[in-house]
């Protein structure tokens, strides 16, 4: 399934200590990410979003979503599988304040982003400290994103093996001890 394809995907990618950029390129270039947002505007728009957190780009959508123009998803009779037509776009697209031309290009620059280690790690820090403020989130976001941890094993152990974690955070309670 899908589910076990991107787990697949991300398991792998951290136990090979592949960098956080690597693991993210390959994810959005996949056919699991195009299954759920399955035109090159919807795309194009989610990764921004979600990898950069960057909610205000609809600016930007029509010039990624041109640079993806052949990309596409198969019908259902043909299994939803990713493939392209023989139509790629050739002329430059100004997308986040820089040139691209095609999906790859699109996708090594939000994998490249300033934004994204950020935006992971702030992902992370509201689930793990979920009960701490959001400027005490923030400062936490600031201090791991400060040591550039370029895999996920490096960014995890920044933030659930701190002293931080360990002896001053209200930890969520698992099901049996609830």
């Amino acid at each position: 399934t899908d589910v076990q394809n991107i787990f697949r995907r991300l398991s792998n990618g951290i136990s090979s200590h592949a960098s956080i950029t690597d693991i993210v390129h390959q994810h959005m270039r996949s056919e699991e990410n195009w299954r759920r947002f399955r035109s090159p505007e919807d795309n194009t728009r989610e990764m921004i979003e979600v990898f950069l957190g960057m909610e205000d780009q609809d600016a930007d959508v029509p010039a990624a979503s041109k640079a993806c123009q052949d990309w596409y998803l198969t019908e259902e009779n043909q299994g939803y599988k990713l493939s392209y037509t023989d139509f790629p776009n050739n002329q430059p697209q100004q997308v986040l304040g820089e040139s691209i031309v095609s999906c790859d290009d699109f996708y090594a620059l939000v994998a490249a982003h300033p934004n994204l280690l950020p935006t992971i790690t702030s992902v992370l820090v509201r689930y793990f400290y979920a009960e701490q403020n959001m400027a005490y989130q923030a400062d936490m976001v600031d201090a791991i994103v400060s040591q550039q941890p370029q895999t996920f094993e490096a960014l995890f152990s920044l933030i659930i093996f701190s002293e931080e974690y360990l002896l001053n955070n209200e930890r969520l309670r698992s099901y049996e001890e609830i």
